[in-house]
């Protein structure tokens, strides 16, 4: 007897192991999946679409699950907008001691935020993927974790820190002993150094990706020839300025390439007083079929033609100009909405899909909950021969715990529609900063590009200003007209400058949209603050306007 109950003891031992064993292991399809993802990504991708049912998983396999779909989607150039899982996979790893997965599943986070424009959430997703792959020895992942985050925090005008995450990335890219990656981080190093106009460390850092790019990345030399001649150009240099670009020419890759190069080297010769150069190679620059290359080419003509006299032809290219600026703007414009009605609606399948795994949740919970009463009323009723007075008490007992638990979850899904209204309101609100932010840099850029170094505002016309009035008040309740009425002093150009500031714009934004100084625009907002708005109470304007 004794014998028995060890061997009892023992199987069970041996079943809770084996239990345990299985828990952990992943499922094998996305074992081998995973195993097919650098080399075949496409393959993997069919792999995990084959997998039906998925949401039947294991926890543990379908954070998995949502961790390779995100990553197979990237390596496949696929839309990562339309992602719904990656917050899946950063949910269980992070919560989970599979540090390494829990790297990559805030890595592919990043990168979806990052096609989402979340610059912000996308530099947090990676900074949190540094944290958890410490130590790993994949240094190809440790590579790619520090060039993504160099790239937004250039994006983001933090250029200090974009050097630094690429001389990380480089450590990695020696480590490996990838020439490819040697030569795109000192090249995105040498970038970062020509942003803050510290010239000697840009062209140190191109040529030494130079050297490698000859050997090894040919494909790249045509970009760092365009960088060296860029950062000469600059600096005045322009005999090395022609070498370089001469260079860049002759190592080109696809024929818009070549038609920008054109556009280029036409300024280095205007900048030289080369005027007749100048015009040759900026009307062969007006061949490409890139509308940019296209505007820019008009608008230096204008310039040259201006330069030499020649009034009418400077006029004509203005006018090829001013249309061909006013077809960028209504592009960039239009492509700009759509592409944040596209993420508004993707924000919002995300909402509704947790609303509905919260729901599914609570059914499941439901569902036990009645199993167990049903097995206490069985229990009770086999059991009133001999205690009707025990359980006629259990069932009152159980009646008011039922009521207690009905009324614990009646308040729980009210307080959750609150919570879902509140989200809806923030993400309107989101969307509109977003919308607004992504507007005003793309008019930026198009002026900049057009204009060249000589200029860095923003012109907004009547229309402009309209538009973003119009969507401050529908996006916040009327926003201006509720500000005009509070405070009756505000002027119009008071108002507009109010809604800036509702758009969270950097100061250096607003000082480029009012052409000002940035002390101009942190006086002007002490102005408003204190004689328009009469308030002393020790808060900001932009926390007044923020909760206004």
């Amino acid at each position: 007897m004794y014998k028995k109950s060890n061997a009892i003891c023992i199987a069970l031992l041996i079943g809770i192991m084996i239990t345990l064993y299985s828990c952990n292991r992943f499922h094998s399809t996305l074992t081998k999946a995973e195993t097919l993802m650098e080399e075949h990504p496409d393959s993997a991708l069919t792999l995990l679409r084959g997998i039906k049912n998925p949401e039947e998983l294991s926890e543990r396999n379908y954070a998995f699950y949502a961790l390779l779909v995100t990553q197979a989607m990237d390596k496949n150039n696929l839309d990562l907008t339309k992602d719904t899982l990656s917050d899946d996979a950063v949910h269980y790893f992070s919560q989970s001691k599979d540090s390494i997965h829990a790297a990559k599943a805030y890595f592919y986070s990043g990168r979806v935020n990052e096609k989402m424009k979340n610059a912000d959430q996308a530099i947090a997703c990676y900074l949190k993927a540094k944290d958890f792959s410490k130590g790993s020895k994949e240094y190809k992942f440790q590579y790619l974790i520090r060039y993504y985050l160099g790239n937004l925090y250039l994006m983001q005008d933090l250029d200090k820190d974009g050097i630094n995450a690429y001389k990380e990335a480089y450590r990695y890219a020696f480590i490996l002993k990838n020439n490819t990656y040697r030569c795109l981080s000192l090249s995105k190093i040498g970038f970062g150094y020509s942003i803050l106009e510290e010239e000697d460390s840009a062209l140190n850092y191109q040529f030494r990706a130079l050297k490698i790019a000859e050997k090894s990345y040919k494909s790249y030399t045509s970009t760092i020839y365009n960088y060296i001649s860029e950062i000469y150009s600059r600096t005045g240099k322009y005999k090395l300025a022609l070498h370089y670009y001469n260079k860049a020419f002759a190592s080109k890759q696809q024929e818009d390439d070549l038609y920008t190069l054109y556009s280029s080297k036409g300024e280095i010769y205007a900048d030289m007083h080369q005027y007749d150069s100048a015009v040759y190679y900026l009307n062969k620059s007006l061949k490409s079929s890139f509308i940019y290359t296209k505007a820019s080419g008009y608008s230096l003509l204008a310039k040259t033609y201006e330069a030499q006299g020649k009034i009418d032809k400077a006029l004509y290219c203005k006018n090829q100009f001013n249309l061909y600026r006013d077809t960028i703007d209504t592009q960039t414009q239009s492509a700009a909405i759509i592409e944040m009605q596209e993420i508004y609606k993707h924000s919002k399948l995300k909402e509704e899909n947790l609303l509905l795994k919260q729901k599914e949740e609570e059914k499941n919970k439901s569902f036990y909950r009645l199993s167990l009463f049903a097995s206490l009323l069985f229990l009770i009723g086999g059991c009133a021969y001999l205690v009707t007075y025990k359980k006629s008490q259990k069932r009152k007992e159980q009646i008011l715990l039922d009521q207690e638990v009905l009324q614990k979850e009646k308040i729980e899904e009210l307080e959750k529609e609150k919570e879902q209204i509140q989200k809806e309101t923030e993400l309107r609100a989101d969307f509109y900063r977003q919308l607004n932010l992504v507007v005003i840099p793309e008019l930026r850029n198009t002026m900049n590009e057009k204009a060249g170094a000589e200029s860095k505002h923003i012109k907004l016309t009547e229309k402009d200003w309209d538009r973003i009035i119009e969507n401050t008040d529908v996006a916040f309740s009327h926003f201006t007209k509720r500000l005009k009425e509070a405070y009756p002093q505000m002027t119009t150009i008071d108002i507009r400058f109010c809604c800036l500031i509702k758009m969270q714009l950097k100061q250096s934004e607003i000082a480029d949209i009012l052409n000002m100084e940035k002390i101009s625009v942190k006086r002007r907002k002490l102005r408003i603050r204190k004689d328009k708005m009469m308030l002393d109470d020790g808060r900001i304007l932009d926390e007044i306007i923020r909760n206004f």
